[in-house]
């Protein structure tokens, strides 16, 4: 997301961008490959605090208009770096809600709590992807309506397949393993499948702290022959091409790129009804969304697009032009850019 928004704003002559990032990587390499300027800053190397002077004494000559950051770390250090600069104004996106589970629950409560309330009070404007993570960021968290803008995920590139590609059914999924994602769901959805059509292949892309307990699942359910575990992709083109249809089973999203990239793919999508996938698939028409978790809800509708070759291509061209016309990297960039606009005129009124 973050590169597809750099890309779209380049196309504004009358900013001048500048990035931060912390780690070497990917990103950082794809940034600069726009011309834009990139500092790269090793967090290992530095403590906290070192890591806020570093970054300080970095960009300090910029003088920046616009500080717009991501993630609670980097929240924190934009605060405590621009929240007090003369003319400075602050903008944060939040992609999703907090994920709170496991041994260490209670301390990530307190630190999205913290975030939350740095965001309420500390910055000039909160972006979230969705209208219905604005509606519980305002429910649950108190946050003032105005002080949150909804500026949906778009994606750069749209490439229309609309037919089944593999002479086995190939469903696949991404992200990482973790509770939220509820990959659980995905392999006794697996299995509700094989035992009707057993060619049927699964593909899963991504690591994290669930993958041991569902490498034993798969096994437990004999699976192993359906069930592929991909792990961490650098190339997620090659992994899009091999799919016939895209799986997401989360118990909450909020506009998940791994669906707009499917989607702007040709790839039909059938995914729970919750969060903001509902404001992205309209349920028959360019996706299928589930109302109920349950595994043969989810198998019959992939069964039924493997079934029927004809809904299946309408389906995916459905699909491709509700993001050519809603979800592209070009309508995401321009709501940020009028953002930022309104901002800096509000400076200088």
């Amino acid at each position: 997301m973050t590169f597809s928004l750099l890309k779209g704003l380049s196309r504004f002559k009358e900013f001048e961008l500048f990035v931060v990032v912390l780690n070497s990587g990917k990103l950082s390499q794809k940034i600069q490959s726009l011309g834009i300027p990139v500092f790269i800053i090793e967090e290992h190397k530095y403590s906290f605090f070192k890591l806020v002077l570093q970054i300080k004494k970095i960009v300090q000559h910029i003088a920046p208009d616009i500080v717009h950051s991501h993630r609670y770390k980097e929240n924190l250090i934009s605060f405590i770096n621009w929240k007090f600069h003369p003319g400075c104004r602050l903008i944060a996106t939040q992609h999703g809600m907090p994920e709170e589970f496991g041994k260490n629950k209670i301390k990530a409560q307190m630190v999205n709590h913290f975030n939350f309330l740095l965001l309420s009070f500390g910055f000039d404007k909160m972006v979230v992807v969705s209208g219905d993570m604005k509606k519980k960021l305002i429910r649950k968290y108190g946050f003032n309506k105005n002080d949150i803008d909804v500026i949906r995920n778009g994606v750069g590139e749209v490439i229309a397949k609309a037919e089944i590609k593999n002479k086995k059914f190939v469903i696949g999924s991404a992200g990482r393993l973790s509770p939220i994602k509820d990959y659980p769901l995905l392999i006794e959805i697996a299995k509700a499948m094989v035992k009707v059509n057993d060619q049927v292949i699964f593909k899963l892309a991504g690591d994290g702290p669930e993958k041991s307990r569902l490498c034993h699942m798969v096994q437990r359910y004999g699976l192993e022959k359906q069930f592929e575990f991909l792990g961490q992709l650098e190339d997620m083109e090659a992994f899009y091409n091999t799919l016939d249809v895209y799986l997401n089973t989360s118990l909450h999203e909020g506009i998940p790129m791994t669906i707009l990239e499917a989607m702007a793919r040709g790839i039909p999508v059938v995914a729970p009804d919750v969060g903001g996938i509902r404001e992205i698939i309209q349920d028959g028409a360019d996706g299928f969304m589930v109302k109920e978790r349950d595994a043969s809800n989810f198998a019959e509708k992939c069964l039924y697009l493997c079934r029927e070759k004809k809904v299946y291509r309408k389906m995916s061209i459905c699909a491709v032009k509700k993001i050519e016309e809603k979800f592209t990297m070009h309508h995401m960039a321009d709501q940020y850019y009028q953002l930022y606009l309104n901002k800096i005129t509000a400076i200088d009124l």
